[in-house]
């Protein structure tokens, strides 16, 4: 469902297929040649995907080689296991109302967004709402229908963050007047 989500939202993912073997799902995944770990040149690039890894909750994502470069310079989030409720090494984690990810992923990938500035924030969020219905309905015809509830309150969370982002934007950016003897 991440990698359906990722591609959706606009970011690149692996072209892939779920097939069942021995009653289990197992996704897989077209091999990408050439591809390379991302280094610090990248990191522009991999940030401008942030609101949707924070939406997702994909903790992780710029860690060890979750994402790729492929040999066209494209970023690819190709490991997104540690997406959505499960953490990366598949236990459960809590995937709730708020994206508190947002915050956290900040807090613990400072050289990755070092250079995003509070209306790349706000640009970000804003596309992200414009597809809100799209993942909705992507969500409620795969027959997901508490994580298109879950889903309803983040998008209504993001609008907070969104909202917030903008009162700190405009009250950094007021002019103060001279004042008048």
């Amino acid at each position: 469902m991440t990698n359906q989500l990722y591609d959706l939202l606009g970011l690149r993912v692996p072209d892939f297929e779920l097939y069942e073997d021995n009653g289990e799902a197992v996704m897989l995944s077209k091999y990408i040649p050439m591809t390379k770990v991302p280094s610090a040149k990248n990191y522009d690039d991999m940030a401008k995907g942030f609101v949707i890894d924070a939406l997702l909750a994909n903790w992780d994502i710029y860690q060890n080689d979750n994402c790729l470069i492929d040999s066209a310079g494209r970023i690819i989030r190709v490991d997104n296991g540690g997406a959505l409720n499960y953490r990366a090494q598949g236990s459960k984690k809590t995937f709730g109302d708020k994206v508190d990810d947002f915050l956290s992923m900040q807090k613990y990938n400072p050289s990755v967004i070092a250079n995003l500035t509070t209306q790349d924030y706000i640009n970000q969020i804003d596309d992200v709402l414009s597809k809100r219905d799209d993942v909705i309905n992507l969500l409620n015809e795969s027959d997901y229908p508490s994580m298109s509830d879950t889903f309803k309150k983040r998008f209504k969370d993001l609008e907070r963050i969104k909202n917030d982002l903008e009162a700190k934007l405009a009250k950094k950016n007021r002019k103060i007047l001279p004042r008048k003897l």
